[in-house]
């Protein structure tokens, strides 16, 4: 067994033996100023320190590479918080091309995921013209710039190009090629009617860069072509108008169209009236040369045409549209109306014999009369009377001794008691009324007038 300091010089004993064979143990040890066992606690506390100071050390440096480590990720790391703009770029700002030369522009698209829609346009066509892809092609001389338009979140956005156009000595004199011919219709069609005044914008180009315009309007004999002014064409005149357009360009290459514009500003004309038959009838017609395309009593001009139609009492609406878009509409205000006739009667019948009996006389009177009296008593009068001896002229003279008068108990002719025989014609129609009786015959008749 060993004492701890036994143990200790011991195992320094076996080290020294395990080391090189230079190295020599001397019997001879100097003490030390310490004690072993202060010794060992020295060293042990020397170790301690040493490592306390190594891991603080450690420590600090992994502190200082995960921060580091942080810093790095945080600026690779886009904030979700700040959306990053979006950055359009073309491929040019400015441009200088030749007449007739080409270029496309390109364009770039950051910080964007969906797919972005450029609409080019041109601020002069007639300078230089750009198509949907992007290319430029130079017309003639001059500055115009050129636009890429574009939505972002419905937003619009857009970016210019300017373009300079130069002359270009190098175009082909023995140029075939027709130039381009291109134009519009403001507040028309061709061939197609409308209510007003039409533009023809005229667009023309060509590989040469110079191209002349010229034009005629209803020409059909020893007509001159007219430059046209701006390349614009105003047509205000109603008809038919004929226009041919013709571009050439300086190498005596043309090409030409014919259009046909048609103006009719004129509403359409209508009435309405009821006829002897009570019918509601529509007279309609067109003034401006475009013809009738709807006519009825539909107010939105579409249905069924009709222009006449059964009437009754109410108000009624008729209406018109031409080929060339003019509405009218026309109205009526009907009224029911009785009217009247009659007949009067001209010759009564008789009722019962035609002349008294015996019988049938009511005397109503007598007197006694010596005088001379005619042979021709009334109907209603009966006359007892006898004749005298011709008197010294020779004319027989009747001599009434008694006279009595009486009346015949029945009327011979009466309307009321025996009915008409005859009747007169009719008078006029009239709205002022009239009452039927034994002697006079009414009709009567419904009908509609304007109110």
């Amino acid at each position: 067994m060993y004492t701890e300091d036994q143990k200790d010089y011991s195992e320094n004993e076996v080290v020294s033996n395990n080391n090189d064979d230079n190295y020599s143990y001397s019997e001879h040890y100097e003490e030390p100023e310490l004690d072993n066992h202060e010794q060992q606690n020295s060293s042990n506390k020397s170790k301690s320190f040493i490592i306390v100071i190594i891991l603080v050390i450690v420590l600090i440096v992994l502190i200082f590479l995960l921060i580091k480590s942080c810093d790095n990720n945080s600026q690779n790391k886009p904030n979700d918080d700040v959306k990053q703009p979006v950055l359009v770029e073309l491929s040019k700002d400015t441009l200088e091309l030749k007449v007739g030369e080409s270029y496309k522009i390109e364009y770039s698209v950051s910080n964007y995921s969906l797919p972005l829609e450029i609409v080019w346009i041109s601020n002069n066509e007639s300078v230089a013209n750009i198509k949907e892809d992007g290319t430029v092609t130079a017309v003639k001389v001059g500055n115009t710039s050129v636009i890429a338009s574009y939505f972002i979140d419905n937003i619009p956005y857009q970016k210019e190009c300017i373009v300079n156009v130069i002359e270009n000595d190098g175009i082909d004199v023995n140029d075939n090629e027709k130039p381009i011919l291109k134009y519009s219709l403001d507040n028309g069609k061709v061939n197609e009617w409308g209510n007003s005044n039409v533009k023809i914008n005229i667009n023309a180009t060509d590989n040469s860069g110079v191209v002349d315009v010229k034009y005629t309007l209803d020409c059909t004999n020893n007509c001159n072509y007219i430059s046209v002014t701006n390349n614009v064409i105003e047509i205000s005149k109603e008809g038919t108008t004929i226009v041919t357009i013709m571009a050439s360009d300086k190498n005596s290459n043309s090409i030409q169209e014919t259009l046909t514009v048609k103006i009719d500003k004129t509403k359409p004309a209508c009435s309405l009236s009821i006829n002897e038959n009570g019918l509601l009838v529509a007279d309609y017609k067109d003034t401006g040369g475009s013809d009738i395309s709807y006519y009825g009593f539909s107010p939105d001009y579409s249905g069924e045409s009709l222009k006449q139609k059964n009437v009754v009492e109410g108000n009624y609406h008729f209406y018109v549209k031409d080929k060339a878009g003019n509405t009218n509409s026309c109205n009526i205000n009907v009224l029911k109306k009785v009217q009247y006739r009659y007949q009067d009667c001209t010759s009564c019948k008789t009722c019962g014999k035609a002349g008294c009996g015996e019988w049938e006389w009511s005397k109503v009177g007598t007197s006694y009369l010596n005088a001379t009296c005619t042979k021709s008593p009334n109907d209603d009068v009966n006359r007892n009377c006898r004749a005298t001896n011709a008197n010294s002229t020779g004319i027989c003279s009747w001599v009434c001794d008694k006279y009595e008068k009486t009346k015949c108990l029945w009327n011979k002719r009466s309307c009321d008691a025996c009915g008409c025989s005859s009747w007169g014609a009719f008078t006029s129609w009239s709205e002022t009324p009239a009452t039927a009786s034994s002697s006079r015959q009414v009709e009567t008749k419904t009908i509609y007038v304007k109110g």
